[in-house]
């Protein structure tokens, strides 16, 4: 301890912290702003010019990264602006942000998740810390529930690290490829494509939604493949029959 405390160590990380506070406190609103204003998004990235790619990158991994700025919509941007090499750009920034995720989390450890969300919420899928690969996949795959969360408590799990960003990408790349489908289509003014994709997205987040807490369940069940038949075979239940 008394080796790292040293006057080079503290004055560096004195820079660093305040360097990190200031760039926070000046460029936080403009940052939020921006990355939820997708038409003044289009403009910066488009001004950027062969720049534009390394921003979708950058704005990938910071959207993954802070967890507060909501929605996936830079995979539509990144569909937008490049057709299908911008889902390639998503998967990239997506990737990366998801590598410095779990790294914080696995360094920081659970102070910092309080500081990014509720203890109600961490309570909630605290869980996952608790299950293997498969249980995080499927929280990423589905819609209904909060894969930024879960990113974070991924690293508090002993599984590999290389593991754990392949589960997340992969889990997100289905949501990820429709978005930028979605994007390509607005952008070469194809209206059924855009029309087709938006219905098919809300009638799977209707049914994520109002199946929530059977997914929960479904999640949570030790032998998936048993509660899956035990559900199906489950047959209303009618009242009987008044005797005379």
């Amino acid at each position: 301890m008394k080796k790292f405390l040293t006057v080079k160590n503290i004055t560096i990380l004195v820079v660093v912290l305040l360097t990190l506070t200031l760039g926070i406190y000046f460029l936080w609103d403009p940052l939020i702003s921006l990355l939820q204003d997708r038409e003044n998004l289009e403009k910066f990235i488009k001004s950027l010019g062969i720049w534009g790619p390394i921003a979708v990158i950058l704005l990938q991994i910071i959207q993954v990264v802070l967890a507060p700025i909501p929605g996936q919509f830079m995979a539509l941007v990144s569909g937008f602006l490049y057709g299908w090499w911008g889902l390639i750009l998503t998967i990239i920034g997506s990737t990366l942000g998801f590598m410095t995720v779990i790294a914080f989390s696995r360094k920081f450890g659970r102070p910092l998740l309080e500081k990014f969300f509720k203890k109600e919420q961490i309570k909630k899928f605290d869980f996952v810390t608790k299950n293997g690969s498969f249980v995080l996949f499927l929280i990423f795959l589905l819609p209904a529930f909060p894969d930024d969360l879960v990113a974070y408590l991924a690293g508090l799990t002993k599984i590999r690290f290389r593991r754990l960003v392949a589960i997340a990408v992969a889990g997100r790349f289905p949501g990820y490829l429709v978005l930028n489908m979605v994007g390509f289509g607005a952008g070469e003014d194809n209206i059924k494509l855009v029309a087709g994709l938006a219905l098919f997205t809300i009638i799977v987040l209707g049914l994520a939604y109002w199946k929530k807490s059977w997914l929960m369940k479904l999640i949570k069940s030790d032998n998936k493949l048993e509660f899956l038949r035990k559900s199906l075979k489950k047959k209303p239940k009618h009242k009987k029959q008044s005797k005379m």
